[in-house]
């Protein structure tokens, strides 16, 4: 009887500290959100014409795309375009200044197109660069 209790005990007892694991995991996932916003928006409220926006911003998607899309690029959606590298550079020496978390920067110069892979069969639209309208010099 008493190793049944305590065998029931134990279950619980591991059962709620994956639970509180689970929750921690998902507190430090939303710090990491709140901070990364912070640093999102300090760097987009310079208005820096050589700070483009987010990705989310700077891409338009039809309706019936936007989720998978969005799926696909997950947390990359709030990276920053900016000119150069060395944009990105004093944008993050700002960030670690004023203590506002952290962004990804996409720097222009650095980025370069990937070779386009035709894709066919049942249920695939195309490649998403093809599915997203954006300003050309972001090609």
């Amino acid at each position: 009887m008493l190793e049944r209790q305590l065998d029931d005990a134990n279950k619980e007892f591991f059962t709620n500290q994956s639970e509180l694991f689970k929750l921690r995991a998902q507190e430090s996932g939303i710090k990491e959100s709140v901070l990364g916003d912070r640093a999102v928006k300090r760097i987009l409220d310079l208005n820096d014409k050589e700070v483009y926006g987010t990705l989310n911003q700077l891409g338009k998607v039809e309706g019936k795309y936007a989720l998978a899309l969005e799926v696909a690029a997950g947390s990359r959606m709030k990276s920053i375009v900016v000119e150069d590298d060395k944009k990105a550079a004093e944008c993050i020496t700002m960030l670690k200044r004023e203590k506002l978390g952290i962004a990804t920067f996409l720097p222009l110069n650095k980025i370069r197109p990937r070779e386009k892979i035709a894709l066919k069969g049942a249920g695939i639209y195309g490649n998403a660069m093809d599915l997203v309208t954006f300003d050309k010099k972001f090609a």
